[in-house]
């Protein structure tokens, strides 16, 4: 999707639904195969795998030990990179790629699973350099890097539609990212240290997923996310105060599905907001309602089976249900 090979002039489907079809067409010609130990993953066979770099050659790159002999002299006709990520990234690895000023696809891959413990470290020299030398990038995966924070300079990459900084140490991201109008997924799933979103978030209009899973620290969304019409994937949504989100804000993601975990409905006071999020109408497969585990004066137990109520999803689509810290004293029909 990110690098436009999902062409829907002659479809009405989405980028995803066709991507989908075309992956499983490939799995049923064996393309692809499950990987060994994990029926989750998939893998290519070697053959394959061989005749794809074969034929990819020109314009493909791994940028590993046992591929140096491969560094061509017009290294300008080179698209895709892809490296294994080491423990300690010297800048001397990324040299070569210095004059790639056409590259496409910079990407940071691992042979162990992604839950593994490892530690990875690449300075914050080598990414400003990095990022001003490659203007045309359109996927920028740095996932599982212990860097603090991203490069302002990560602004100037117009082309960028992936951006995924998952299991990273950072603490917030630039305004800057604002700026990347083309930017369909936003990946920051396990940035344990994440607190903040920029707050001018809702002018990503081509934003189509944005994943915040496992982000503990995160305790507000910028206002103006429901304006994000394109947005199909919101793995968390946090309900906030007057500067905060507000859950009416839901009603026009129209597109959204999949699974969503809505947290502080403690602050939603009017039921007939909670109905204007129209749940009812998305098809989401999993679903949390939570609201905070303090319990005191100020929560009214029949507000908040109003608002529970008001919450109903699509039941045809939902297959789990999850409800966190409800004060009401019974469910509603």
């Amino acid at each position: 999707m990110a690098e436009g090979f999902l062409n829907q002039s002659s479809s009405n489907e989405s980028m995803e639904s066709l991507g989908l079809e075309y992956f499983e067409e490939l799995f049923s010609r064996s393309f692809f195969e499950y990987a060994p130990n994990d029926s989750s993953l998939f893998v290519m066979h070697d053959l394959l795998n061989d005749l794809a770099i074969s034929v990819a050659g020109e314009f493909f790159l791994r940028l590993d030990d046992v591929m140096k002999d491969t560094w061509k002299k017009d290294p300008e006709k080179y698209r895709h990179m892809s490296f294994v990520r080491k423990e300690y990234e010297a800048n001397s690895k990324f040299k070569p790629i210095e004059s790639a000023t056409s590259l496409r696809t910079f990407l940071a891959v691992s042979v162990e699973l992604e839950d593994s413990w490892g530690e990875f470290y690449l300075s914050s020299k080598i990414l400003v350099d990095l990022l001003q030398k490659l203007p045309l990038l359109r996927v920028l995966c740095l996932s599982g890097y212990f860097i603090s924070e991203v490069p302002e300079t990560i602004g100037s990459l117009k082309h960028l539609r992936y951006l995924n900084l998952s299991r990273t140490l950072i603490t917030c991201l630039p305004e800057h990212v604002g700026n990347l109008y083309n930017l369909q997924s936003l990946i920051l799933y396990r940035c344990n240290n994440l607190s903040m979103l920029p707050k001018n978030f809702s002018k990503l209009k081509n934003l189509r997923h944005l994943d915040i899973r496992d982000t503990p620290l995160l305790g507000k969304i910028p206002l103006g996310i429901g304006k994000l019409k394109c947005l199909q994937t919101l793995s968390k949504i946090i309900i906030g105060c007057d500067n905060g989100l507000a859950i009416t804000e839901l009603k026009d993601l129209t597109n959204l599905h999949g699974k969503t975990h809505i947290k502080g409905l403690e602050k939603v006071e009017i039921a007939s907001h909670a109905s204007e999020a129209n749940l009812s109408q998305k098809r989401l497969s999993g679903l949390e309602l939570e609201w905070s585990d303090v319990f005191n004066y100020s929560r009214k137990e029949s507000l908040e089976n109003e608002v529970l109520d008001a919450l109903k999803p699509h039941s045809e689509s939902l297959i789990k249900l999850g409800i966190v810290s409800y004060g009401g004293i019974e469910f509603p029909d």
